[in-house]
């Protein structure tokens, strides 16, 4: 399902001005890339294959958040502890919450404005102005949700929603798809 999604995303965008598109960091064990090279063959005029190349980089962190904390550097635990301080004294409300269901509509469009306005404010335009791109990363989290690859969170402070994470989970290793902050 959603190999299908992308493959018709893509064919009908960047595929179809005969560009090339290079996936690069896709585990090759993984069954969605089959899926998705047998999705695109169907199409007309595109031709695709595939090569193994290595496993994408990533940082394995520990499964206890102090630990994680006891592996920083002096300065480093030193500035999470005066940020941790300051967010205690001005008495705020954080809430971290996981999204899925139900939830991940509502979470998805949070992402999309903060995203938004993120890059508004920088004078850039942001990649959720376009509503086929807001359509599609909202089909990808749902179809991930369903198949329980994904990881959407939420933060809000003083029930304000101030950052939105889109992560897929694969093979234990988390990949950052998307952020609004």
């Amino acid at each position: 399902l959603v190999a299908r999604a992308v493959a018709g995303h893509l064919c009908g965008g960047v595929l179809s001005w005969r560009r090339l598109l290079r996936l690069q960091l896709v585990p090759s064990s993984q069954p969605f890339l089959a899926t998705l090279v047998q999705a695109l063959s169907s199409a007309p005029s595109v031709h695709s294959s595939v090569r193994k190349v290595t496993v994408a980089p990533y940082v394995p962190l520990p499964a206890v958040y102090e630990d994680f904390e006891r592996s920083l550097g002096r300065r480093r635990r030193k500035y999470l502890g005066r940020l941790r301080r300051r967010l205690d004294c001005a008495r705020k409300v954080v809430r971290v919450q996981r999204c899925e269901a139900d939830e991940v509509d509502d979470a998805m469009q949070n992402l999309f404005l903060l995203h938004e306005a993120r890059w508004r404010s920088a004078g850039i335009r942001g990649l959720f102005r376009d509503e086929r791109s807001r359509a599609f990363h909202l089909d990808l989290a749902r179809a991930c949700d369903r198949l329980g690859l994904l990881d959407l969170s939420t933060m809000t402070i003083d029930g304000t929603v101030v950052s939105v994470h889109f992560v897929l989970v694969l093979d234990g290793v988390a990949y950052l798809m998307r952020s609004g902050r």
